[in-house]
This record gives structure tokens, sequence and C-alpha cells, in this order.
């Protein structure tokens, strides 16, 4: 026979059971939702920043630089390791001749400048094409190579040649290394060849645009971004062309890559800086 005592502590029990399993069971609710946050903030964060690359990005081309001022976590290095010419049906290599000095933990992407010599007229054959996709894949070997910027004019007589590049080359590198170009803001608005290359990001040039300038700042003015979306991610300023108040409205959502037309300095990428707040 049970009790009233024996009851009443049977109860208990279940009480303190019940009770256990709600706590267990909100707990695990409680890190389920948190998992989707924090999965959901990464996803986003990745695909509007390639790599998990910094918001700010300083070009450094082939000369001596020296770049152990910057905050890693806010800032990385773009530089030039090669230059290749396309020339007949070859290619001519020329590596990186200086020096590049950078704190550890510098989030680095390797530019490479894909260029015709004056005078040269390629051929542009699957040969070629073939030399270029190797130089590239080559680079991703590299320690801390984690991106890598393909540097190029691309007159239109060429762009299907560069285009077949980029599509092979996004095929053939791993998931892991982001691939971005450089552009000129007429591909953002009126030519519109890289829809579809497979590219994570343009970096849309905002300087040197020639006599297009105002055309292209007065679309920014209206808060008319450019149309294809992987030329919306990142824009190139330089330190030598004051900032439109058109592009204001821009720099807090994307990430911006500087060119400095001489050595990087402390005091150079300060101004910079402070002009863009």
């Amino acid at each position: 026979m049970i009790t009233s005592v024996e009851l009443r502590g049977e109860w208990r029990r279940r009480l303190i059971l019940i009770a256990g399993i709600s706590a267990l069971s909100l707990v695990i609710v409680c890190i389920y939702f948190a998992k989707q946050i924090v999965v959901k903030t990464y996803s986003e964060t990745l695909s509007a920043h390639p790599a998990g690359f910094p918001k700010i990005m300083l070009w450094a081309w082939d000369r001596p630089e020296k770049i152990d001022f910057i905050d890693t976590h806010r800032v990385g290095v773009a530089f030039l390791i090669k230059t290749i010419y396309l020339h007949d049906n070859q290619l001519v290599i020329r590596p990186r001749f200086n020096p590049l000095q950078f704190p550890p933990g510098t989030a680095l992407m390797a530019v490479v400048r894909i260029e015709v010599p004056p005078g040269k007229t390629p051929v542009y054959s699957p040969g070629q094409e073939a030399k270029v996709i190797a130089e590239l894949v080559a680079i991703t070997k590299l320690k801390d190579i984690t991106a890598i910027q393909i540097d190029f004019d691309a007159r239109v007589s060429a762009r299907n040649f560069y285009r077949r590049v980029l599509l092979e080359l996004r095929r053939q590198l791993p998931d892991s290394i982001a691939l971005s170009i450089t552009a000129l803001a007429s591909w953002g608005v009126h030519d519109r060849w890289l829809l579809n290359a497979k590219i994570d990001e343009a970096a849309t040039m905002l300087f040197r645009m020639g006599p297009d300038r105002d055309l292209f700042l007065q679309r920014l003015r209206s808060g008319k971004d450019f149309s294809p979306s992987n030329c919306r991610l990142s824009y190139g300023i330089s330190t030598d062309e004051p900032l439109d108040k058109s592009l204001y409205q821009f720099l807090s959502k994307r990430r911006i890559y500087i060119f400095h037309p001489k050595p990087w300095t402390q005091d150079a990428l300060t101004l910079v800086m402070e002009e863009m707040q």
C-alpha cells in the first residue's frame, strides 16, 4: 500500500524530472537557433566578402613595400606577384622583383597582371589559354595565398579568350581559393561581358575612368549601383584622386581596394582612411 508521503515523494521526483527535461529541451532549442544565426551570418559574410578578406585591401605594386603598420583585422594586402605578357602564341613571365614586408596574419591576395606588349598581337589560341591557366593555378600552391586577382585591360577582341580563362580557372581552383578581377567602370554599366563569369568579385575601378568619368559618377549620385552583382561587391580607388561624394553612400557596404602611386606609409593610409570615414 502506497502512503500519502510516498505519493508526494513520487510526484516530487516526477516534477523534478519534467523540469529537467524541459530545461534540457530549452537549452537544445537555444543552441539550435544560435547555430542557425551563426551559420547565417557567416554565410552572408562569405557571400559579400570572398574568402573572409578585410574590407580594406591595399594594392602593392612591384616596388619595395614595407607595410608592417597595418591592423591585420581591418586591412589586407593585394600584391603584384607576376606579370604575364601575351606574345604571339607564347607567354613572357615577369616575376615580382621587389621585397614586400607585412605583419604576421596579413590576408594576402596575389595579383597577376596580364597584358599585351605594344606592337604585339597574341593569337589567343587554346594552347596559350592553357598556359595562362597553368601559371595562375601554380600560384595557389604558395603558402598563405587564399585568393587570386587578375588585372587586365581586356580589349573587345580578347574578351572571349579571357572569359574562357576565367571559366576554366574557376573549374580548376579549389573552392577555398577566391577569384577576383579588376574591372573597368564601363563593364558594370553598358558592357556586361562578365555576366556569369564564375568570379567571386570584380573590383570596379573608380579612378582613371577617362572621358566617361562624369557619366559613371552621375549614375552613382542618383543612387544607382552597377548592374552585374559581381561588380557591386568591391570598388577600387586611388589616393591621388579625391573621392567623389557620390561614393560615400556605398563605401561602408563594399570592400575597398586602394591604390597608392608611391610606396605605402602609415601617413598615407591614415589620410585615405580619414577621407573614407
